[in-house]
């Protein structure tokens, strides 16, 4: 009898186990259940930080190399003009430039990822037909020429002279560089608003 009654025991437990087991399996998924997101597993989309926290960054970056820019400049005993207030200004239709042609290239990539790639590479070479890393008094006249009818070069020249200088590198020309690079602006961000639907559309 006593062998009996141990076994019951022994049956009566497993079934209570078996049951715990159960209902905390069950919990389990209806927990995981009501709350889904705490299973998924972390995309890069989720793990990219939020706009303003990219926004913050790349402004301390900015911030460092201007600062570091200002020190060499000090350092090499150059002086920078009071006028340095006003190079976010001056520097305001290379932002407006470098946007028509990132709204541009953006719209471009979408259709035919070929010839975005060749802008972007255009782009990487104007830097060597801009008076960047060289003086714009040079013996070519040729490389004078593309200088003079470069825009980049009143842009790029005038924000680096309103540091060092004070004044414009050449004012008429910049005064039209910069209205042109803001209806440029204005053109290729009505065109990707037009545009916008049909560009869902083929990324789609």
């Amino acid at each position: 009898m006593n062998v009996i009654h141990e076994a019951r025991s022994k049956k009566e437990v497993c079934q209570r186990l078996t049951f715990s087991s159960y209902l905390t399996s069950r919990s389990r998924s209806l927990s995981d259940f009501a709350s889904p997101r705490a299973k998924e597993p972390k995309t890069e989309a989720s793990m990219t930080p939020p706009s303003h926290k990219i926004g913050t960054m790349r402004l301390a970056n900015f911030s460092i190399s201007f600062f570091m820019n200002i020190l060499i400049l000090i350092g090499f005993k150059v002086i920078p003009s009071w006028k340095i207030v006003f190079f976010p200004l001056v520097v305001l239709p290379l932002f407006f430039l470098g946007a028509a042609i990132g709204l541009i290239t953006s719209m471009i990539a979408i259709v035919a990822v070929d010839i975005s790639r060749i802008i972007i590479r255009i782009m990487g070479l104007m830097m060597f037909v801009t008076p960047i890393i060289y003086s714009d008094k040079v013996n070519s006249a040729l490389v004078q020429a593309i200088n003079k009818w470069n825009p980049i070069t009143y842009l790029v020249c005038s924000a680096r002279d309103i540091i060092i200088y004070g004044r414009l590198y050449h004012a008429g020309g910049y005064a039209i560089c910069a209205l042109l690079a803001f209806v440029l602006f204005m053109l290729s961000w009505r065109l990707f608003y037009v545009s916008e639907d049909r560009i869902i559309e083929r990324m789609i």
